[in-house]
């Protein structure tokens, strides 16, 4: 039985939603959760709140990412909200380190939608995460690109071409491409790209690591480039981010 606190919020404002909360509850391969339109948490399932190390379902209410994640992670998810609610589109199977501030951390797939109010306004964000390592077979085939996903989470730090892994579904390299793009809403090397980063910010604000030895670390090996990279897609030079979120280490 949900709190009652979360039952009125439904009711009050999605409704249809409500029906199929109990399904992602007791889910253990899963971690769903919704929040409101300022980043409060308003539900979270069982698997999360384990996760988080949350006891009791209504300790989550009204609380936000940076009480349970680290800065990093915590820029990282708020960024991709306001893209949910700005766009009310979905983003679909992005990879994610979640990690919470015990430093316990895995890889994982999430996926985002905006929530829509019963006057048809955006009301918040929803989100579901899978553990793409420890999934079990119940989940696998629906992850068409499962070994090609898992063996770029182990292997990121390494050089990486499209063609072996075209190789890993039996598909020519075009093929491949299309399909993944499909899945993932970018290109294989996108998606790698974006494990690297997620990897490199965990490094700048979490390790000692030098620039350079990070873009090794990472599967970047020339610096420049990662610095690059970095800045294109994060709007901050590596040190500058380094910077920024290393406040609460120690």
């Amino acid at each position: 039985m949900l709190p009652q606190q979360i039952q009125e919020y439904f009711l009050a404002n999605i409704g249809s939603l409500y029906g199929f909360l109990s399904f992602f509850e007791y889910d253990s391969d899963v971690y769903f959760f919704i929040k409101d339109c300022e980043g409060k948490f308003i539900w979270m399932n069982s698997s999360l709140r384990a996760f988080l190390h949350i006891p009791n379902p209504n300790d989550c209410v009204g609380k936000n990412d940076a009480d349970y994640f680290t800065p990093v992670m915590t820029f990282r998810y708020l960024e991709e909200d306001r893209k949910v609610i700005q766009t009310r589109q979905p983003i679909l199977n992005q990879p994610w380190i979640v990690e919470n501030k015990q430093k316990e951390h895995h890889w994982y797939l999430s996926s985002k939608f905006p929530l829509e109010g019963k006057d048809g306004s955006i009301i918040g964000v929803s989100g579901v995460m899978r553990d793409y390592l420890k999934a079990t077979e119940t989940y696998k085939p629906l992850f068409e690109m499962q070994k090609v996903v898992q063996y770029i989470f182990e292997h990121f730090a390494e050089k990486i071409s499209v063609k072996d892994l075209a190789s890993m579904t039996y598909l020519s390299v075009s093929q491949f491409e299309r399909r993944f793009f499909q899945n993932f809403k970018r290109t294989p090397r996108g998606f790698i790209l974006r494990v690297r980063l997620d990897s490199a910010m965990r490094l700048l604000a979490e390790s000692d690591l030098s620039i350079t030895q990070i873009a090794v670390h990472t599967g970047f090996y020339d610096s420049s480039f990662f610095t690059r990279q970095f800045k294109k897609a994060i709007g901050l030079k590596p040190l500058e981010f380094r910077k920024r979120y290393t406040a609460d280490r120690g």
